[in-house]
């Protein structure tokens, strides 16, 4: 038993568009960013919750979020250090239920 993982791999996302991420506005970002969210708590968390398991059900209600970068520079990460603040900003205030 315990929460689902979700594993976003850095490497696999196409640089130039990571490197251009802080031109998104903010508000397109924060979307993305709920849009995840909101995907977690009302897809993945009740499919998880509905699995059989060894004992009773259990409710899922969080995940574990993993950020794989493995393939990525130390530039273009740092970059991105802005963007992943603030997701997990925006995820601990707005959506504490799932950390």
């Amino acid at each position: 038993m315990g929460y689902p993982i979700h594993v976003f791999r850095l490497a696999s996302l196409d640089a130039k568009r990571m490197v251009n991420i802080n031109k998104v506005p903010l508000d397109k970002r924060y979307e993305t960013i709920t849009v995840l969210h909101e995907l977690l708590i009302r897809g993945t968390a009740p499919l998880c919750s509905m699995l059989p398991s060894l004992s009773y059900p259990t409710p899922v209600d969080g995940t574990t979020t993993i950020v794989d970068l493995e393939g990525v520079s130390f530039s273009l990460m740092w970059s991105l250090r802005t963007h992943l603040q603030q997701a997990s900003v925006l995820a601990n205030a707005n959506f504490p239920e799932t950390m």
